[in-house]
């Protein structure tokens, strides 16, 4: 690529490039260089993401049953390409290459998003051995599927670890007081419903 060549070309012409393949998957436009599926536990979020230097694509799962999620730290994403910088403004591809690279990659992104657009696939997602935060949508996601006592175990992971991420400790909270209470589908659809409202996603439920 031209040392003129910015990043923000590449995603623009990513962005007329993919739009098509997204929504013929059933995504709807979102943001700019964004877009979202739905169904009834899950939420996908795919976006454009030009860098400073380099231009991929970052891929999400979220539970809508978690609290207070944040379409930037899906705890179960990947990004393409895998590895920094192999979409440099300043490399020697040309904007065709990036283009076909990246379509080339498309059926790998949807076996990834496919695989995970139950609660099931983000809950098999996460390991066991999974660092603190993980822990929590774990639990989360044991808990819509009815696994009440591993989700309990996995809450109490992530309480006794101590963090503290923005209202995370306080949901976490929530959900083990429903768990021994017997009212947790009416604390995971509150979080849905929130979620919902909060990133303004009502349109896009088909």
């Amino acid at each position: 690529m031209s040392g003129s060549l910015k990043a923000n070309d590449i995603a623009n012409a990513l962005l007329v490039s993919l739009s098509p393949f997204l929504e013929s998957e059933g995504f709807k436009k979102y943001k700019p260089k964004q877009f979202v599926k739905l169904n009834e536990d899950v939420l996908l979020h795919v976006q454009i993401f030009p860098n400073k230097n380099d231009v991929y694509l970052w891929c999400a799962a979220h539970p809508l049953c978690q609290n207070n999620i944040s379409l930037g730290s899906g705890i179960v994403a990947e990004r393409f390409p895998e590895k920094e910088g192999v979409l440099k403004v300043d490399g020697q591809d040309s904007l065709d290459d990036v283009i076909e690279y990246i379509i080339n990659r498309l059926p790998d992104l949807f076996q990834f998003l496919n695989d995970r657009f139950t609660m099931e696939g983000i809950e098999k997602s996460i390991s066991d051995n999974a660092k603190t935060f993980p822990l929590l949508v774990k639990g989360f996601c044991l808990a819509s599927l009815g696994s009440y006592e591993s989700s309990q175990a996995f809450i109490m992971k992530f309480i006794n670890s101590g963090l503290d991420i923005g209202e995370s400790r306080s949901g976490a909270k929530q959900l083990l007081n429903s768990l021994s209470e017997g009212s947790t589908k009416e604390v995971l659809e509150e979080n849905r419903s929130n979620n919902i409202k909060k990133l303004r996603l009502n349109k896009y439920i088909s």
